[in-house]
């Protein structure tokens, strides 16, 4: 599958079958989509049957299947669609038949395939340190902000998941995906509710407990390093994960500073050491710092459900 990452424009599929015709996949454009109001699974399935056809995997830029569309298991509009497992670890290079960049900007998907299809946030490296779930192809891969589409579904606005306009990466399995416990994975649960942190790895928790989902920094198996801003990380269901860490466990062989202030590598007024690196740090008094291998909860804690940047030394 390595053409899935120079992917060119691909076909748009616009005319109007009904939803029990086999229409191909490289239609000319013209036709309208069905003109009603989406207030029901059958009408918003009607609308998925109109842009994607048999045996597609279809990306759009809008949602309810609005906007420019990519189906991600074909180089383009006269090549065969691929109906075997794949991974594509990045979709930089695709583009919508609009033209558009498909990279973060999936609002809505269609699975006509006979795969089990995920979504997920980061571009993937290929590092096996960072797995968390097994692919038929072999592929290491890191599930952040994962969102699984099954056979024939279709999820017609992310944004209600915090996931719109947000994918970077995609693989298929002719198989429910599982996770490294051979658990399968399902859209609307956490991926892994049995969480255990690994060893020297820094874990933050939605709950107090060390519990509801949680976010591994990989980077703290290497020394030192520092997150300056986390609002763009989330945890594998999707929700963000800035200002909602109620526990954390450092597995590291470091000491780690927590910190409510985003940090900037300009510095501020207000900066009054530097990090191992030599950032500027703004250090205020709810800060926290975390000995290596302990734990704490903050419940109670000015910082708790504050964190906006880390660093490890």
């Amino acid at each position: 599958m390595a053409g899935l990452l120079a992917v060119s424009a691909l076909a748009a599929c616009s005319s109007d079958p009904s939803p029990s015709q086999s229409a191909a996949p490289n239609q000319s454009a013209g036709a309208a989509p069905p003109a009603f109001a989406l207030n029901s699974g059958s009408e918003l399935k009607e609308l998925a049957d109109f842009r994607c056809f048999a045996g597609q995997l279809c990306a759009f830029s809008a949602k309810d299947f609005g906007g420019g569309k990519v189906v991600v298991n074909s180089d383009g509009p006269d090549d065969e669609l691929v109906d075997v497992p794949f991974s594509a670890r990045q979709v930089d290079l695709f583009t919508f038949d609009s033209g558009d960049l498909v990279n973060d900007a999936i609002v809505s998907v269609v699975n006509k395939t006979e795969m089990y299809c995920a979504f997920t946030v980061n571009a993937q490296t290929g590092d096996t340190s960072k797995a968390d779930l097994v692919t038929q192809t072999g592929t290491p891969w890191e599930a952040v902000g994962l969102t699984v589409v099954s056979p024939g579904a279709f999820v017609g606005d992310l944004s209600r998941s915090r996931l719109d306009k947000l994918f970077s990466s995609v693989f298929c399995d002719s198989e429910p995906i599982v996770d490294k416990d051979n658990r399968i994975i399902d859209r609307k649960t956490p991926l892994d509710p049995d969480f255990k942190c690994p060893d020297n790895k820094l874990c933050v928790y939605e709950t107090n407990e060390f519990g509801g989902e949680a976010h591994v920094f990989h980077e703290s198996i290497n020394s030192p390093f520092e997150i300056l801003d986390v609002s763009q990380l989330v945890f594998p269901g999707g929700t963000p994960v800035n200002d909602r860490i109620t526990s954390v466990i450092n597995g590291t062989n470091r000491q780690c500073f927590l910190s409510a202030r985003v940090q900037s590598k300009s510095g501020t007024s207000g900066s009054n050491t530097r990090t191992p690196a030599g950032t500027p740090w703004n250090f205020d008094a709810t800060d926290i710092a975390i000995q290596a291998k302990d734990l704490v909860k903050l419940e109670g804690r000015p910082i708790n459900n504050s964190i906006s940047a880390i660093f490890c030394q």
